[in-house]
C-alpha cells in the first residue's frame, strides 16, 4: 500500500510509468469474515451452548499457518497411536486440499496460505524441526500472476528436496505456475494416484483433539479457551 522497492520493480517489469500504487484513501477497517470472529457472535453461542448441553471452544491464533504445526503434531500422535508411523507429507495450498485422501494415505497435513515466499518459509521451519519424511507431496494454488512475493518453482522444488526418497509436486504443471488453472481440476486424482488409499486409523476424538491443542499450542501460539 505504502509503495518500496519491490513494487516499484513489479510495476517496470510489466512497462508501468509509476513507482507506486495510487488507489482511494483508506475511510474505514472493519472485519472480514474469512480472517476471524465476529466477538458479535459469541453470547448468542453462548446460549445455544447452554441450552443444549454443550461445550463452547475458542481456538485463538494470530498467524493462520500456526495451526498447521499444531495439526501435524495431533495427525502425528494420532497416527502413533493406531500403530502407524508417519513418513509421508501433504503440502495443502490454500484451496487445494483432500483431508479424507490424506488420512487414507496415512501422510501427515500441513496447510499454507499461498504460494508466497512467506510461506515457503513456513514450510522450511516445519521440516527443519520435524524428523525426514520419505515422501513429500506437495499441491501449489495458482492466482495468475507473477504477483510480489511470489515463491518460485526452484524454491518449492528445494523444499520438496527434503524428502528423504522422493519429492513431487502434485497436479502441477511447473512450465504454467502460476497460471496453471488445470491444477483447480487435477489436484484430488493426483493426490489420490501419489500413494494407496489405507483403511483410516480409528477415529479421533474431541478429547484427544482438545488435549493436542493444548499440548501443542503454546509453541506455536495458538491458544484453546472454555467460554462456558
Amino acid at each position: 500500500m505504502q509503495g518500496g522497492p519491490r513494487v516499484a520493480s513489479y510495476l517496470a517489469h510489466y512497462g508501468i510509468e509509476r513507482k507506486r500504487w495510487d488507489p482511494p484513501a483508506i475511510t474505514d477497517t472493519v472485519p472480514e469474515a474469512e480472517w476471524g470472529l465476529d466477538e458479535y457472535l459469541i453470547p448468542p453461542l453462548k446460549n445455544l451452548a447452554t441450552s443444549q448441553g454443550l461445550r463452547l471452544m475458542e481456538i485463538r491464533y494470530e498467524d493462520p499457518e500456526a495451526l498447521s504445526f499444531v495439526v501435524a503434531e495431533i495427525y502425528r500422535d494420532w497416527y502413533l497411536a493406531a500403530g502407524i508411523l508417519p513418513t509421508r507429507l501433504t503440502v495443502d495450498s490454500f484451496l487445494l486440499m483432500d483431508p479424507w485422501c490424506t488420512m487414507r494415505q496415512h501422510a501427515i497435513p500441513f496447510w499454507l496460505i499461498f504460494c508466497t515466499s512467506p510461506s515457503a518459509a513456513t514450510l522450511q521451519r516445519f521440516l527443519e524441526k520435524q524428523p525426514p519424511f520419505r515422501n513429500i507431496d506437495m499441491m501449489l494454488f495458482s492466482h495468475g500472476t507473477d504477483s510480489i512475493g511470489l515463491a518460485a518453482i526452484s524454491r518449492w522444488q528445494e523444499l520438496l528436496n527434503f524428502a528423504k526418497e522422493k519429492g513431487d509436486f502434485v497436479g502441477v504443471d511447473t512450465e504454467r505456475f502460476p497460471r496453471d488453472f488445470a491444477t483447480l481440476a487435477r489436484f484430488d486424482t493426483a493426490l489420490r494416484e501419489r500413494a494407496p488409499l489405507l483403511p483410516p486409523p480409528p477415529p479421533l476424538n474431541v478429547e484427544k483433539v482438545i488435549a493436542g491443542i493444548q499440548r501443542y499450542g503454546v509453541r506455536y501460539g495458538v491458544t484453546l479457551t472454555a467460554l462456558n
